[in-house]
Formats: C-alpha cells, sequence, structure tokens
C-alpha cells in the first residue's frame, strides 16, 4: 500500500458506530454511535509523523522573525508600521471582505515540537464583523491555535501563537493546507513592520478540479494535504504554488514559509 498513490494512509483499526464487540474501551473509539466523528479520529487525520508532522497541525513555528515584504501590498507594511503599539495579548482583526462574517477562534487540543493537535469541533469564542470593521480580539498567552471564517472547510488558516515559549513572543503564519477561502495576512503591532501573507483575490482563477465546495456551498479551494472528506488535491496544490506560494503561506508542510513575529503578544490579522 506506500507504493500506491491513491492511498493516503492507513490504520490498523478501522472507524465504526457500532464496535462489533466490546473489545474497544471507549476512549480508544474513533467515532460516535450517530456517526461524528470523536477527538482520538481527529487526531489520527491531521497529526501526520509520516509526512513530517507539518500537515495540517495548526502549529506555529517558534522560529527567528522573518518578513517577506514582497508578498504583501505597500499600504499594508505602512500600516503594520503604524501599529506601534498593540491593546495586549491577542490579536486585532479586520474584516477585508464584501461580507458580514464571523471568525472562530481554536485553541489546539495540545502542542508538541513542530506538531499540534487541530481543535475542529470546540472554538474558543467567535466575533461578528460588517465589511472594513475592526476589532481587537483578546486571548490568553496560552493560546496556540488559529483564526478561520466559519466553522467549515475548506477554509484559510490564520495560525498563531499569543505566547512562544523560546521569547514570550506572539508568531503567526497563514496557512492553506486545509483550504482556501479567501487571502489573509498577519503582521506585527510591535513598530517592527514584519507582515507575511497575500491579499490578491484568487478564487476565481483557480481549475474547476481544485475546488471542494463547504457543506453549506459556499466555494472554497480544496485541502492540500488531506482530511476526512478525501485525500490531497493536486490540482489545488498545483495551483496555489503558482499563485501564492510557498513563502507567503503554508500549502504543504514543513518549511519555507516566513514566521511574523510582534515582540508585544498582539498580531494584526486582515481577512479577505
Amino acid at each position: 500500500m506506500d507504493d500506491t498513490d491513491w492511498i493516503f494512509e492507513y490504520g490498523f483499526f478501522g472507524c465504526m458506530a457500532q464496535c462489533a464487540d466490546g473489545f474497544v474501551s471507549p476512549e480508544a473509539q474513533l467515532m460516535n454511535p450517530d456517526g461524528s466523528l470523536r477527538d482520538l479520529m481527529f487526531k489520527l487525520m491531521v497529526d501526520q509523523p509520516i509526512n513530517g508532522g507539518a500537515a495540517a497541525t495548526a502549529s506555529v513555528a517558534e522560529a527567528s522573525p522573518v518578513i517577506n515584504t514582497e508578498s504583501v501590498k505597500e499600504e499594508e507594511v505602512e500600516i503594520a508600521g503604524a501599529m506601534s503599539n498593540g491593546p495586549g495579548p491577542g490579536i486585532v482583526l479586520t474584516n477585508k471582505s464584501g461580507s458580514d462574517c464571523e471568525y472562530f477562534f481554536y485553541d489546539n487540543y495540545w502542542n508538541g515540537n513542530g506538531t499540534a493537535g487541530a481543535n475542529f469541533d470546540h472554538p474558543l469564542k467567535s466575533v461578528r464583523l460588517s465589511p472594513g470593521q475592526q476589532t481587537y480580539v483578546d486571548l490568553p498567552t496560552s493560546f496556540k491555535g488559529r483564526v478561520q471564517r466559519g466553522t467549515q472547510l475548506p477554509a484559510t488558516w490564520v495560525e498563531f501563537q499569543v505566547s512562544a515559549d523560546n521569547d514570550s513572543a506572539a508568531h503567526g503564519d497563514i496557512s492553506l493546507q486545509q483550504g482556501c477561502d479567501g487571502a489573509a495576512t498577519i503582521a506585527a503591532t510591535d513598530g517592527s513592520g514584519r507582515i507575511n501573507g497575500f491579499s490578491e483575490e484568487i478564487l476565481s482563477g483557480a481549475p474547476g478540479e481544485a475546488f471542494r465546495n463547504k457543506p453549506d456551498g459556499t466555494r472554497a479551494l480544496d485541502t492540500t494535504v488531506g482530511n476526512w472528506n478525501g485525500g490531497p488535491n493536486q490540482a489545488t496544490i498545483d495551483y496555489l504554488n503558482r499563485v501564492v506560494g510557498q513563502q507567503k503561506a503554508y500549502i504543504l508542510g514543513g518549511s519555507g514559509t516566513d514566521d511574523v513575529a510582534s515582540s508585544n503578544q498582539c498580531l494584526a490579522v486582515d481577512m479577505y
């Protein structure tokens, strides 16, 4: 099976709503009787040690701060530089889209060295913003996770942690591994001018095979690493590498995406 390209991964145990016998303890079961997935199943799907441990982990690299000033518009760099002092630990969130949006914050279930247990079903909080509206979202310094538009996948993830273990600064990046429903940027608010991400509208130019609509029918680009809906979408990978690139956002796990650090534990996130 390792040499079969259409098998994403496999395991020793099946996922079923009704176990055949009482051998499997409730803590080890992967599916609830109603067919919904348990936390352990989500962990198995998104924690990918077999491909480097970075796929869809919602982890944020604790690395030295790097800025890619060529990846965003000049006026955005000026805005980030003007915000010399954040209001406190958390993020300054701006809805740059043309629609009312509710944004959900997911704290990871667990965090490791370069890996994390992504949380899919228990958001910490949410905020609703009208087009052009901006708000400060206070978060505990222990927060390590993401913010996304809505609760459904595929979706653009803005991954960040408020206080990294090595330098107590906030660190963040953009990830398109679980899909893309719009552009996003992340910037420091400590006056350093660090910023990364992209602001261009890219969905309209994507090939049809790169899409997987959300359950509510919203158009979005498919996952690049796979999840419970299916394996990696090569058409999406090829398109995102061409129009965005790994330096601006995680398309596949590993390295190459610039980290944004803010020494005051506050980041500015624009969602398009």
